[in-house]
């Protein structure tokens, strides 16, 4: 795709990493191609099913080319994920129609693949729509452990820049390109809009870094955002000399921003921590010797039963009542959600379904949750102390 053939060396997907950190290019690009995780094969399906369904019911693809490709998509698909991604494939033909319907003779491209102006960085666009002085650009983020924003995105404006260069004949009657997140299982729609100048602009000085990027004494950058996803996170020899060159200040106790500025960093301390120890008991598996004074072994296995049924008839044949050895418990949530659908699961149920507090976190001001209550928080714990009592 793209260029040529594999991948661009300045991956769009990648630019958080190597605008942050320009030596990390370098570094991954002899690495093996890793094995594609569950999750990104999860979103790769769900990619394919919008660019299918797109492809019919807007672009009037062939239907026997259609069918072909829907069975397919079936076909290659996990059974347990069919369900949720036909339901959220729907309101991504409803999104396209809605933009689309903001100016007649607007243009729906899919899956194109889009050079930046920057050498070595090109990509795939999921969705592109040309109006006649302004460009839309569409990412599907399908994953639902981080929420994705689009305001200073790196990836969204290298195919919004991308747009502009690959498929309008003359830039200049493009006034603004909106670069637009849609990530469903999070209830996410995040845009950026940026003039054309703009755009370019913040292409040209990243220009600046991506040549930067490739040449042999492109320097470090290492941050909780640029190692989050590198592949050489826990082993990374300046990481780690940042990593523990934090300097916590020299107090018996920390003061309030102290302590701010402490916590600010633990999450990429713990970060940090967790991919050195992955590395090491990746290398010391692969290799015996390879992390001196250490070796991998096998933690204390849990006894478990390999067919809870056969076990059932087996204590059921040895004397044992059936309430004795088996307990009826109710579906999970999710599950429930399916089968009822998740309103009606909450008219049925009524009061009894409900939500917990949940439990104490530290967040930024900025968080729009407002801040828990600590005197009311303590009187429902004794209270709940209380009533243990009287039972």
């Amino acid at each position: 795709m793209g260029s040529g053939n594999g991948h661009a060396i300045l991956s769009p997907s990648a630019s958080g990493r190597w605008i942050t950190c320009p030596a990390s290019v370098r570094m991954c690009r002899d690495l093996p191609t890793q094995i594609e995780s569950v999750y990104a094969r999860e979103g790769t399906d769900f990619h394919t099913l919008c660019e299918i369904e797109a492809s019919r019911r807007i672009l009037n693809k062939e239907p026997s080319e259609y069918a072909l490709d829907r069975l397919e998509w079936a076909l290659e698909t996990e059974e347990e994920w069919r369900d949720d991604q036909l339901r959220y494939v729907e309101q991504w033909i409803a999104l396209l129609e809605e933009y689309l319907a903001e100016e007649e003779g607007a243009q729906l491209f899919l899956e194109v693949v889009v050079q930046t102006g920057i050498p070595g960085c090109w990509g795939t666009a999921d969705a592109i729509i040309i109006y006649s002085d302004r460009i839309r650009v569409i990412d599907i983020k399908y994953g639902a452990g981080i929420k994705v924003v689009a305001i200073k995105n790196s990836q969204a404006r290298l195919y919004g820049v991308g747009a502009l260069e690959t498929l309008v004949k003359d830039p200049l009657t493009i006034r603004e390109v909106t670069n637009t997140i849609w990530q469903p299982r999070m209830n996410n729609l995040s845009e950026e809009t940026l003039t054309r100048a703009e755009l370019v602009q913040w292409r040209d000085d990243t220009r600046l870094v991506g040549e930067l990027a490739l040449s042999e004494d492109a320097p470090f950058g290492p941050s909780e955002s640029a190692c989050r996803f590198c592949p050489i996170a826990g082993e990374c020899a300046p990481r780690a000399k940042f990593m523990l060159a934090q300097d916590f200040g020299d107090p018996d106790i920390l003061s309030g921003e102290e302590l701010a500025d402490a916590f600010s960093r633990t999450s990429h301390l713990k970060r940090w921590i967790a991919d050195v120890e992955d590395t090491a008991l990746k290398r010391a598996y692969e290799e015996a010797g390879s992390v001196p004074g250490y070796k991998v072994v096998l933690s204390g296995g849990r006894r478990q039963i390999s067919d809870e049924a056969k076990a059932i008839g087996a204590l059921i044949d040895a004397g044992y009542g059936v309430e004795e050895v088996s307990h009826m418990k109710i579906a999970t949530l999710g599950q429930l959600d399916k089968l009822v659908g998740a309103d009606e699961l909450q008219e049925v149920l009524g009061d009894l379904l409900g939500k917990s507090e949940g439990r104490l976190s530290v967040a930024k001001d900025s968080d729009p949750r407002p801040p828990a209550d600590a005197i009311h928080s303590a009187q429902t714990d004794f209270a709940e102390v209380e009533n243990q009592g009287d039972a």
